[in-house]
């Protein structure tokens, strides 16, 4: 009877949390979360992992130039020792808190994948015709935990950032990219 009425607590505070963030926005939640020591956030210059060719074209410049910065948000459930109660109910609130303002924030479903475990979903925002000022990654895996990745930038052309990408005008920095997923996983 006590389990029971620890679950009935658990359920009703997980849904009073959810319901006093209806109204987050993507960049507040962003925010909030940089006040949490239990979260690892970042915020990254993608010139950090991007650079230019020399002799590029003046369009690869401008689709660079398009992409602001990338912020991230993310909780590790795994380490050496064993995962607390504590740990998993954090998560848990964590990510329905993310999927609650992400629901409530007019993004455009890009692609999706859910199995039981695990969860990937880019979404974006639109500034006009064909053209983007944010894209959100939200991952999750009950085994690992969670990331969340907002790009910004202004009037960002999907169709002609795979054009400059298939052009082979970037340098991207493999090894900046691999510390930064060990930084956050």
């Amino acid at each position: 009877m006590m389990n029971l009425l620890k679950k009935i607590i658990y359920i009703l505070t997980v849904c009073f949390l959810v319901s006093c963030n209806s109204n987050t926005s993507i960049q507040e939640y962003f925010v909030n979360a940089k006040d949490n020591d239990k979260l690892i956030g970042l915020d990254i210059d993608p010139g950090m992992f991007v650079s230019l060719k020399e002799g590029a074209s003046q369009e690869s410049v401008d689709v660079l130039a398009s992409i602001g910065k990338v912020n991230i948000v993310a909780y590790r459930l795994t380490e050496t020792d064993s995962i607390s109660k504590a740990k998993v109910d954090f998560y848990t609130t964590e990510r329905l808190k993310i999927k609650e303002v992400i629901k409530n924030n007019d993004l455009e479903s890009l692609f999706k994948f859910n199995s039981k475990e695990k969860s990937v979903s880019l979404l974006y925002k639109e500034s006009g015709s064909e053209l983007i000022d944010e894209v959100i990654v939200f991952a999750y895996d009950d085994t690992m935990g969670f990331v969340l990745v907002r790009v910004t930038g202004d009037n960002i052309d999907p169709a002609k950032i795979i054009k400059v990408m298939n052009s082979k005008e970037f340098d991207v920095s493999e090894g900046k990219i691999k510390d930064l997923i060990k930084k956050v996983m």
